[in-house]
């Protein structure tokens, strides 16, 4: 019971966006389904709750970290600053503690149902609820599926394959065909630049990823250049020829160049403003904002708090790429990296709270005493 209970809530607290389908404005601030994600969250932390346990390796840099954004917490409160964002920083890392209690592989499958059940909602969005996204078309149609925004939905798919794909569990084996082909659908339906990049990545390390029966490797991976070419030549018609599809998906000539130079300015606007107040910039400007995750950190939670994330981002991509036996998240810690590099994704759901649960994997010694 416990076991279908647990494993039950992490599904709900991945995949309840789809009640925004049913429920209402999605982006009124008086929505109820917004607090649902931290409903199940703190049900999951009590279901858990004698299962967590911290790893020596990570104990201390989550008693620092914590106690740090506490402290940005009570300055914040005291000097009249919106604590908000520093609050979404904080209550993603609850997830570190929960390896504990739900089994790698368990986890695994919760990963590939999420990719089923987003790229379901979104192809639902696409046919009967384009109304839902109508605040980001104005470029054309962009899907958020079940993720509230197109970047998310389009990070959590690839950030999900990513994981499916660095194991060697037959979970993802037996359904690599149909697992691409829902990230295809969802990042291309999404318009997501980032999504595009993420999957090309993940092409590329499929690539060279090491299989023992080299000949069964290389025929998979005809099929796979066959694929990429296909849907290659077709952004390439598509770019060209710049046919009218703005309607069905994002049109061509609102991602490129422009896309790349709006987030220069928002990085040189913050260079503009930082000498004002090295540390907490938001004593300085509360409006400053970032398409880098690295950056965003530092202008919400001060400059510590970019340092410490910045120290465990490359802490976790060094354990996963160097130590064999955490080998199978390093897919997912290099996609993260080129995420932060243009998304927001340590203080948003489900991105951080992923971030964080992977990381927790990492440093976690598996025992007989996980529940589900």
């Amino acid at each position: 019971m416990l076991e279908r209970w647990g494993v039950l809530l992490f599904i709900l607290f991945f995949c309840h966006g789809c009640l925004y389908f049913f429920v209402g404005d999605i982006y009124d601030l008086n929505n109820p389904v917004k607090i649902v994600k931290y409903v199940i969250n703190v049900l999951l932390l009590i279901t858990c709750f004698k299962y967590i346990k911290l790893q020596s390796e990570i104990i201390l840099f989550f008693f620092v970290f914590c106690t740090y954004l506490l402290f940005v917490l009570c300055i914040y409160t005291v000097n009249g600053i919106q604590t908000f964002a520093v609050l979404t920083f904080l209550i993603p890392i609850t997830f570190s503690l929960l390896p504990g209690a739900l089994k790698y592989i368990n986890f695994l499958k919760i990963m590939k149902y999420v990719i089923y059940i987003a790229t379901f909602f979104s192809i639902l969005e696409f046919v009967f609820f384009s109304h839902i996204s109508q605040r980001f078309n104005n470029t054309g149609f962009r899907s958020i599926s079940i993720f509230v925004n197109p970047n998310n939905f389009a990070i959590t798919t690839c950030l999900a394959l990513s994981l499916l794909l660095g194991s060697k569990s037959t979970i993802y084996v037996g359904a690599k065909k149909l697992i691409w082909g829902c990230c295809g659908i969802s990042v291309i339906l999404s318009g997501s630049m980032t999504g595009v990049a993420l999957i090309v990545l993940l092409f590329l390390l499929s690539i060279f990823k090491l299989d023992k029966n080299k000949t069964k490797a290389l025929t998979f991976y005809k099929k796979i250049v066959f694929y990429f070419i296909s849907v290659v030549s077709f952004f390439v018609v598509f770019f060209l020829f710049d046919l009218d599809l703005g309607k069905y998906v994002r049109n061509a000539d609102s991602v490129g160049l422009n896309n790349v130079s709006a987030r220069i300015s928002y990085l040189n606007d913050f260079l503009d403003k930082v000498s004002g107040n090295i540390f907490f910039p938001s004593f300085v400007n509360q409006n400053i904002y970032a398409d880098n995750a690295f950056v965003y950190a530092w202008i919400n939670i001060g400059f510590v708090g970019f340092v410490l994330y910045l120290f465990f981002s490359i802490l976790v991509l060094y354990v996963s790429l160097f130590n064999k036996n955490q080998r199978k998240y390093s897919f997912f810690f290099l996609c993260m990296l080129l995420t932060s590099a243009t998304t927001n994704v340590f203080n948003i759901w489900p991105v951080a709270y992923l971030f964080w649960l992977v990381a927790g994997y990492v440093f976690y010694k598996a025992n007989d005493k996980e529940a589900f």
